[in-house]
């Protein structure tokens, strides 16, 4: 990751766990965190502090478990496009809860994800 990269994330991260919240937070409709080692509170602060998210990025990230997916689901209503290729914390009831909350849903990427049949099923199912 570059060095300015790593900078910005810092910053956001910094301005996202504090109690300031931004007016520019609020207005977030497209973040990308690619390849990033991310924490579950992190991604659950971000959620929580940007609701109008509606393209998600988190192409090979890792560091997180199935929490903030199913938080994912239940807090970004107005989401769009998600990306959550080579996340090795899928499970079925991530995928079960991203088909069932979020009706804008339209992009769902989930390559080299280990999901079973069942997952694919309810997929096609919403």
């Amino acid at each position: 990751m570059s060095q300015v990269l790593t900078r910005r994330l810092i910053s956001f991260e910094r301005v996202i766990r504090g109690k300031i919240k931004p007016l520019y937070c609020s207005k977030i409709a497209y973040l990308r965190l690619e390849g990033l080692k991310i924490s579950n509170a992190f991604i659950s602060t971000i959620l929580h502090s940007c609701p109008n998210i509606r393209f998600l990025i988190l192409d090979k990230s890792k560091g997180f478990s199935n929490i903030p997916i199913i938080e994912i689901a239940r807090f970004s209503p107005k989401l769009q496009h998600l990306n959550l290729n080579s996340c090795i914390c899928l499970t079925n009831r991530c995928i079960t809860e991203i088909t069932r909350s979020c009706p804008k849903l339209r992009h769902l990427e989930l390559g080299q994800c280990s999901i079973n049949n069942k997952a694919v099923e309810e997929i096609v199912r919403n």
